[in-house]
């Protein structure tokens, strides 16, 4: 039998928050259970929590993986930042940080480690002269 713990998902810090949210929806309360083997799910949902309390670099005490990758991303969507532009600065950055920290080497490699999470996205075309369009 599962038994409740008095620890609700507002307890953990927002990107916890975001990966127990996005598996589980935002109403639900921790369980504890019985010693049982993972399915894919479940060892998805636990690679994102490792991810969101792994530390960016051995000693770093603020940065997750998880939390300085959607920064990045957030910034690269707000000030529509290309792909490529996204992909040279990369390099800058991990130049900059200790040896072993595990920011990803490019874009495609920064989506794939956040493709778990489900995170909406809405393409936008644009045509030109669209008000001519029938």
């Amino acid at each position: 039998m599962a038994q409740e713990i008095d620890k609700d998902v507002s307890d953990f810090p927002r990107y916890q928050q975001m990966v127990i949210e996005t598996m589980y929806g935002p109403d639900v309360p921790y369980y504890q259970q019985g010693l049982q083997h993972p399915n894919q799910s479940a060892q998805t949902f636990f690679k994102l929590v490792n991810q969101a309390t792994e530390p960016l670099w051995d000693g770093s005490l603020k940065a997750s993986t998880l939390s300085t990758t959607t920064r990045l991303l957030n910034w690269k969507s707000e000030y529509n930042v290309s792909d490529s532009s996204f992909d040279r600065l990369l390099p800058i950055i991990k130049d900059s940080l200790p040896t072993g920290a595990k920011l990803p080497d490019n874009f495609y490699e920064t989506k794939k480690m956040l493709k778990p999470l489900k995170l909406p996205s809405q393409r936008i075309h644009i045509h030109k002269n669209w008000w001519q369009c029938s």
